[in-house]
Protein backbone atom coordinates (compact mmCIF):
# COMPACT_ATOMS: atom_id res chain seq x y z
CA UNK A 1 0.00 0.00 0.00
CA UNK A 2 0.89 3.60 -0.10
CA UNK A 3 3.64 4.54 2.77
CA UNK A 4 3.71 7.64 4.80
CA UNK A 5 5.92 9.49 2.31
CA UNK A 6 3.07 9.52 -0.21
CA UNK A 7 1.60 13.61 -1.07
CA UNK A 8 -1.21 14.86 0.86
CA UNK A 9 -2.69 13.07 3.79
CA UNK A 10 -2.43 9.01 4.88
CA UNK A 11 -4.18 7.65 7.34
CA UNK A 12 -3.56 4.36 9.02
CA UNK A 13 -6.05 3.01 11.11
CA UNK A 14 -8.01 -0.37 12.33
CA UNK A 15 -10.84 -1.20 13.27
CA UNK A 16 -9.54 -1.54 17.26
CA UNK A 17 -11.93 1.54 18.38
CA UNK A 18 -15.80 1.70 17.11
CA UNK A 19 -15.13 5.47 16.36
CA UNK A 20 -12.47 5.26 14.33
CA UNK A 21 -14.48 3.14 11.54
CA UNK A 22 -17.25 6.42 11.88
CA UNK A 23 -14.85 8.75 10.97
CA UNK A 24 -12.68 7.62 8.46
CA UNK A 25 -14.90 8.84 5.39
CA UNK A 26 -15.95 11.90 7.64
CA UNK A 27 -12.45 12.74 7.29
CA UNK A 28 -11.88 11.56 3.73
CA UNK A 29 -14.84 13.85 2.65
CA UNK A 30 -13.65 16.65 4.24
CA UNK A 31 -9.97 16.53 2.44
CA UNK A 32 -11.25 15.40 -1.15
CA UNK A 33 -13.83 18.44 -0.80
CA UNK A 34 -10.69 20.98 -0.24
CA UNK A 35 -8.96 19.03 -2.90
CA UNK A 36 -6.58 17.52 -0.78
CA UNK A 37 -5.12 14.30 -1.88
CA UNK A 38 -6.21 11.35 0.95
CA UNK A 39 -5.51 7.76 1.40
CA UNK A 40 -6.13 5.27 3.93
CA UNK A 41 -4.09 2.39 4.72
CA UNK A 42 -6.13 0.08 7.06
CA UNK A 43 -4.61 -2.55 9.53
CA UNK A 44 -6.05 -5.67 9.61
CA UNK A 45 -3.72 -7.76 11.39
CA UNK A 46 -1.13 -7.46 14.45
CA UNK A 47 2.07 -7.86 12.14
CA UNK A 48 0.57 -5.09 9.85
CA UNK A 49 0.14 -2.92 13.16
CA UNK A 50 3.62 -3.57 14.13
CA UNK A 51 4.93 -2.33 10.54
CA UNK A 52 2.25 0.77 10.79
CA UNK A 53 4.94 3.74 10.84
CA UNK A 54 3.85 5.05 13.85
CA UNK A 55 3.55 4.14 17.26
CA UNK A 56 -0.53 4.20 17.06
CA UNK A 57 -1.65 1.83 14.77
CA UNK A 58 -5.21 2.32 16.08
CA UNK A 59 -5.25 6.21 14.37
CA UNK A 60 -1.68 7.63 12.74
CA UNK A 61 -2.51 10.52 9.99
CA UNK A 62 0.11 11.86 8.09
CA UNK A 63 0.68 14.76 5.72
CA UNK A 64 3.86 14.56 3.39
CA UNK A 65 5.43 12.13 5.44
CA UNK A 66 5.47 13.75 8.54
CA UNK A 67 3.17 12.47 11.17
CA UNK A 68 0.39 14.90 12.47
CA UNK A 69 -1.73 13.76 14.83
CA UNK A 70 -3.36 9.96 16.06
CA UNK A 71 -6.39 11.96 17.65
CA UNK A 72 -9.42 10.57 16.28
CA UNK A 73 -10.50 13.34 14.09
CA UNK A 74 -14.15 15.14 13.81
CA UNK A 75 -14.56 16.87 10.29
CA UNK A 76 -14.74 20.36 12.10
CA UNK A 77 -11.05 19.22 13.62
CA UNK A 78 -10.01 17.99 9.64
CA UNK A 79 -11.15 21.07 8.13
CA UNK A 80 -9.26 23.33 11.12
CA UNK A 81 -6.16 21.50 10.43
CA UNK A 82 -6.04 21.24 6.38
CA UNK A 83 -6.52 25.34 6.77
CA UNK A 84 -2.84 25.27 8.82
CA UNK A 85 -1.41 22.88 7.27
CA UNK A 86 -2.71 23.89 3.42
CA UNK A 87 -3.08 27.38 3.92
Amino acid sequence: GPGPAAPGFTLYYSHQCPYTAKYVPVVRAVAEAAGVSFQEVRLKSAAEAQACPSPWPTYSLFYNGAFVTNEILSGKKMAQLIDQLCG
